[in-house]
């Protein structure tokens, strides 16, 4: 209990107040030891080695996967038609065209 008391003084270089060394006293021996015992005799690697093998793969239904694949397309489809409609894209569409036709007249008079 000393021992703690001539730390914290060597730690501070003065005596430690009266309030503060009598917590330090009185906290010291108060510290227990838990000790928890096995309730198991598996190890955990054991038991999560046994889950792996016993899992099973999950069941997947073909029609639900077809339909989630359908409301996918669905969505990108109307993405689609909004980012089209937008007139920012259709600036860039229109360029497009204009450069893909003065392209196609200049090849056609080479």
């Amino acid at each position: 209990m000393d021992s703690a008391v001539q730390l914290r003084q060597r730690q501070y270089g003065a005596a430690l107040p009266a309030a503060e060394h009598q917590s330090l006293i009185m906290s010291a021996p108060s510290t227990p030891k838990i000790v928890l015992k096995s309730t198991t005799k598996m190890s955990l690697n054991e038991r999560f080695t046994n889950m792996l093998k016993n899992k099973q793969p999950p069941t997947v239904s073909i029609r639900a996967t077809m339909q989630q694949q359908q409301l996918a397309s669905a969505r990108n489809r109307r993405l689609a038609q909004q980012m089209e409609n937008r007139p920012s894209v259709q600036a860039a569409l229109k360029l497009k065209q204009v450069r893909v036709q003065t392209e196609g007249v200049v090849e056609s008079q080479g």
